[in-house]
């Protein structure tokens, strides 16, 4: 697997409001169109009062409809486009928030890093198992890494094994725990699990 293969991929916007109305909308404009030109010509051809008044109401009903359909789209669409925008301000937020702790916290944020670096150079993880392992060290599971690296689940399983095996650990728990354990005062003792009663 090359290096390429493993860097994060651009994912689409699932929040993209629909830029066209619905189909509904067009049939009822279609319908009245087709309505419209029938009144007129049962106009220009002296029709009775009666079909006349049935085909102008059924001409006014798809005329609402089709204004009344792309109302609702509008309004829709606006309330779509503020979620997003609601939504987006919110994860800037909080990449602001982690931005400036990680900037605060240089000093000491720039050793560990480094230190974990050394650790999983000395594990003889290659660059794929590297990207896996820090991952994995920030809490994310193999469907995540997977849509964040934009490879298949079974490459990442693939690539966490061979981090457990080379690690010489049992799973993710304890490769964070070794790794972030003694930065906020754990043990292993901590995390096992009480004995059966």
């Amino acid at each position: 697997m090359s290096d390429s293969t493993l860097h994060p991929t651009e994912a689409v916007d699932p929040r993209t409001p629909r830029e066209r109305p619905d189909i509904a909308m067009y049939l009822f404009f279609a319908i009245g169109v087709v309505l419209g030109v029938d009144l007129a010509l049962d106009v220009a051809h002296s029709t009775d009062a009666k079909h006349l008044l049935t085909d102008g109401a059924a001409t006014i009903l798809a005329a609402g409809g089709s204004v009344l359909g792309w109302r609702v789209w509008r309004k829709e669409r606006k309330a779509r486009i503020a979620r997003a925008e609601v939504e987006e301000k919110r994860g800037q937020g909080w990449q602001d928030r982690v931005n400036r702790w990680q900037e605060e916290h240089t000093a000491v944020l720039s050793p560990l890093r480094s230190s974990i670096e050394a650790q999983l150079a000395a594990w003889g993880l290659d660059e794929d198992e590297r990207n896996v392992a820090r991952l994995l060290i920030a809490g994310q599971t193999a469907p995540q890494i997977a849509r964040v690296l934009g490879v298949s689940l079974g490459t990442i399983e693939q690539l966490e094994g061979f981090v457990y095996t080379k690690s010489d650990l049992p799973g993710s728990i304890e490769l964070r725990l070794m790794v972030l354990g003694p930065v906020l005062g754990l043990t292993s003792q901590l995390l096992r699990p009480p004995p059966a009663a």
